[in-house]
């Protein structure tokens, strides 16, 4: 008779995939396919390249199957390498021109430390950007952004008026924008560092 993995845990299946069982492996897969394929997609709007990011994670964690430990819990796993791919994927569709002394090199790098470091990179750079500002519309922003203060309070401690706070919150965003212009994938690429 055969064996049924279905109600077997994660680790049982890794387990078992470690060893070779392809039967476990292809539950494991069915189980986390179309979880993957959606998140890919949430971020990436390509059914295509969403489902090519998947497939590649996948196979590439049958390929690694002796190397990972049944002990891992395996669903954080290939979220996190599955956002790491995400973002791998945004840098090189990048124009490699207009930022390209400012923003981090692109890496196919899989260790947390390495992903650590290139977050750190692009919120650094964000973060030149944003001290290229004027003053008033820096600490503004900061004030509403970092602080989490409403714009009455901004205001209060800034010593301006409700509308001024607005305008520099406004040219604030405005100029954001224009530093992105050429760079969206950038800013998609941060933006993601933070959602994750």
């Amino acid at each position: 008779m055969p064996q049924t993995y279905n109600t077997s845990t994660d680790a049982y299946l890794l387990e078992e995939a470690g060893l070779g069982n392809e039967a476990a492996f292809a539950v494991l897969f069915e189980r986390y396919f179309h979880k993957l394929h959606r998140f890919a997609l949430k971020h990436l709007r390509d059914e295509c390249v969403a489902e090519e990011l998947v497939m590649d994670l996948m196979v590439n964690i049958w390929n690694k199957r002796k190397q990972l430990r049944p002990e891992i819990s395996i669903a954080p796993y290939l979220y996190r390498a599955l956002r790491n791919a995400i973002i791998d994927c945004y840098r090189q569709q990048q124009s490699p021109v207009l930022f390209q002394d400012e923003l981090p090199e692109s890496s196919a790098a899989d260790t947390d430390a390495d992903h650590a470091v290139h977050a750190k990179e692009l919120n650094a750079w964000y973060l030149r950007q944003l001290n290229s500002l004027p003053v008033t519309q820096r600490t503004a922003f900061q004030l509403s952004r970092d602080e989490g203060l409403s714009y009455p309070q901004i205001a209060a401690k800034m010593n301006v008026s409700v509308k001024a706070v607005e305008k520099y919150i406004s040219k604030t965003l405005v100029n954001l924008r224009k530093k992105f212009q050429y760079g969206t994938n950038c800013l998609i690429i941060f933006l993601i560092s933070l959602i994750f």
